[in-house]
């Protein structure tokens, strides 16, 4: 499982009030740019295991060819 909702129930109590929170400009931005690429926002830990459950490559690789073995 990669998401647990119970968490995030239990530390907002007003979900509407919550939703009306604006972030930080800087933030939209992290995500805007994740959000072109198709790459997922996460810590290592996280990007790891979703490439165990996807089975693909997530984490940005080296332009150019790859070299031969």
């Amino acid at each position: 499982m990669l998401v647990t909702v119970n968490p995030m129930l239990e530390r907002v109590s007003d979900w509407p009030d919550y939703l009306k929170i604006r972030d930080p400009e800087p933030d939209f931005d992290y995500i805007r740019k994740h959000a072109r690429t198709g790459r997922p926002i996460g810590g290592d830990g996280f990007i790891s295991k979703l490439e165990q459950v996807t089975g693909r490559r997530l984490v940005k690789a080296r332009p150019g060819p790859k070299p031969d073995n």
